[in-house]
């Protein structure tokens, strides 16, 4: 009796040690997985405060284009993208995947859906927290106050 109670123990420490090393080592691969992630967001430039013009913008392959409505009302003709960090609940990493998209300024953001950003976007966020957040609202405000 004693001997399988014995075992019976060791039986239950090393699965409970294996569950929780698994444990640990998906947490770490997760922690990884976000410390890789902001290496490639470039630094926040300020926006020039004149009419400078970039002709250079960067279009990456593969993106989604926003609508032409979207396109005639962007900045492109000033040259400069909106800042899109301003807009309570984006940060830099979810600016970057709007602009992987091609959501650049307030007026092409203020066009998009919540569902079928959520989805597009190679992020974590959901079409209930951008709902939540209003991005869609906001950038509707600093598109029509940017006018």
């Amino acid at each position: 009796m004693v001997r399988v109670l014995r075992q019976l123990t060791l039986f239950v420490l090393t699965v409970g040690t294996s569950v929780v090393l698994g444990w640990l080592l998906m947490d770490q691969l997760e922690r990884n997985k976000q410390l890789e992630a902001p290496e490639d967001i470039p630094l926040p430039l300020k926006r020039p405060s004149t009419g400078h013009v970039n002709g250079n913008s960067h279009q990456p392959t593969g993106a989604i284009s926003p609508s032409p409505a979207a396109k005639a009302e962007t900045s492109e003709a000033t040259g400069i993208n909106d800042d899109l960090t301003v807009i309570v609940g984006i940060g830099p990493v979810y600016e970057k995947a709007l602009h992987d998209l091609g959501v650049i300024t307030f007026a092409a953001l203020a066009e998009q859906d919540p569902d079928d950003l959520a989805q597009r976007m190679h992020t974590r966020v959901t079409a209930d927290r951008i709902r939540e957040e209003d991005w869609i609202g906001q950038a509707k405000q600093l598109s029509q106050s940017a006018k």
